[in-house]
């Protein structure tokens, strides 16, 4: 018996004894139904420019100063260096 085996055995039994069955269904319905998109789904059409690459951006000093350096407003020096070290790579 593989270890997921054991494990699921000892949750059936322990959700028989505790009389959990009702809530764990509808836990397990509710969280299933989040993950679907259903069946009419179509993928949105994008418009993107011809020119654009994501190679032109050339790095942090691409937009404005106040949007390059964003991150200064946390006022935290590790995050700052953080993020030198980063750009500098």
């Amino acid at each position: 018996m593989t270890w997921f085996e054991i494990t699921f055995r000892k949750l059936v039994s322990h959700v028989s004894h505790y009389g959990l069955k009702g809530p764990l269904t509808f836990f397990l319905v509710v969280l299933s139904a989040g993950c679907s998109v259903g069946p009419d789904y179509r993928r949105p059409d994008l418009a993107v420019p011809a020119n654009w690459q994501e190679s032109q951006q050339g790095g942090l000093a691409t937009g404005s100063a106040e949007l390059t350096r964003w991150w200064t407003a946390f006022n935290d020096p590790v995050l700052n260096s953080l993020v030198e070290r980063a750009d500098s790579r």
